[in-house]
């Protein structure tokens, strides 16, 4: 059989993950009014990791950290609706979620949560009216009063809320009795993915109810495979099994689409960056325009080679590769056709070799032919090259267009 409290575990670490790896990027952009929703997720974090900890040692100190970090959670889920609704909440829930933090909280720190079971309960019905308050409230707002996107972000919290409920329920399994597996970090995963993704496609509450449920099949597949390994061939063992991992593998699903929404946003954040540069860019001339470079994201390292620098190398020998490339030359693209038979561009990857060797950079452009000038800057790995090498032509183009005046 497969151990409940493993299962447990590897759920909500999961879950913990998933949320460290979003309240990382929360800090990283620095967004303005972002701080409900920090210390929102800075509490699922605290408390996923803690309560995996807690399962896994039987621990009583962290039993009671766990249901301290929990017992902040009315609070901060308020704070955060009343955010994404950008009005106040009525008074007497923000001091119903409030007493209901302080109180408990106050109660877990002097006699203890765990093991009293009455209290538990009083804990876990006061959450479930504070979630329903929030939930009418979302349910409720006046359309005009949020922008488009807004108005999707409400109803995608509302159908979280509503998947999210029983996966909640079954953590309290030892209070209520409610299934073999505690889900909880599944609510904390469709929340984070759901964040993120908002943030990249445009899509109604209903077709993400459909992306949520679509997820459940490469996760059933994963968990056969799973079981398959480590059970064998018998039908009976592999399907109870199968059944068995299927939360984990569905929160391994949500892991990875979180971990790719994030980097498609880190992506994006860049190409604002660079046309926020942009903007403010000195235009006057080459000269003016390329010391501006060390602020846009992908020039941040680089260099200037000016006459002077490139006495042994010939400008239109030079231009001949990253012309042939859209403007932009790169080590990898020299060292693909330094062992080509067309002569000329074989010439001018040894040239740029030559330069990017030097200079231990990785792309570059000619960005003045009559004064030569050569840039050359340094792409992190993890950067994008395709994006990068567009905005890195973007800028040859600009230089060029300032030497001819």
């Amino acid at each position: 059989m497969v151990d409940n409290v493993a299962l447990d575990v590897a759920i909500t670490w999961a879950g913990a993950a998933g949320c460290a790896y979003y309240l990382r990027s929360l800090y990283a952009h620095g967004r303005p009014g972002s701080g409900a929703q920090r210390f929102l997720m800075l509490l699922l974090t605290s408390l996923l990791f803690v309560r995996g900890l807690a399962w896994l040692t039987g621990d009583t100190i962290l039993k009671r950290l766990t249901l301290a970090f929990a017992c902040w959670l009315p609070l901060a889920v308020t704070l955060f609706i009343e955010r994404v609704l950008r009005r106040h909440h009525p008074l007497w829930l923000k001091l119903f979620a409030l007493a209901t933090s302080v109180v408990f909280f106050l109660l877990d720190v002097s006699v203890g949560l765990p093991g009293h079971r009455p209290w538990l309960m009083a804990f876990l019905t006061c959450f479930a009216l504070v979630l329903s308050g929030n939930g009418l409230l979302l349910g409720a707002r006046r359309s005009g009063t949020l922008s488009a996107g807004e108005e999707r972000l409400a109803g995608l919290l509302l159908v979280i809320a509503a998947i999210s409920l029983p996966l909640v329920v079954s953590d309290f399994r030892t209070v209520t009795g409610a299934g073999p597996v505690r889900m909880g970090a599944i609510a904390a995963l469709l929340f984070v993915y759901g964040m993120l993704g908002s943030a990249l496609r445009t899509a109604s509450p209903a077709a993400w109810l459909l992306r949520f449920a679509v997820l459940l099949i490469p996760a059933l597949v994963l968990s056969g495979l799973i079981g398959l390994a480590f059970r064998g061939t018998d039908a009976e063992t592999w399907q109870s099994a199968t059944m068995r991992t299927w939360p984990v593998a569905y929160a391994w699903m949500l892991l990875t689409g979180i971990v790719v929404s994030g980097r498609a946003i880190l992506s994006e954040g860049s190409a604002e960056h660079f046309l926020g540069w942009l903007a403010r860019a000195r235009l006057d001339s080459t000269e003016s325009f390329l010391s501006e470079l060390g602020g846009s994201p992908d020039a941040a390292t680089h260099v200037v080679l000016g006459p002077d620098d490139l006495t042994e190398y010939r400008p239109d020998v030079l231009a001949r590769l990253p012309d042939a490339r859209g403007g932009v030359a790169s080590l990898a693209l020299a060292r693909e056709h330094r062992g080509t038979t067309e002569d000329g561009l074989t010439e001018s990857a040894e040239q740029w070799i030559d330069l990017f060797e030097r200079t231990q950079m990785t792309h570059g452009f000619l960005a003045a032919r009559s004064r030569p000038r050569v840039v050359l800057v340094s792409l992190p790995p993890a950067t994008s090259s395709v994006a990068a090498e567009l905005r890195l032509s973007v800028m040859e183009h600009i230089a060029r267009r300032l030497e001819r005046g």
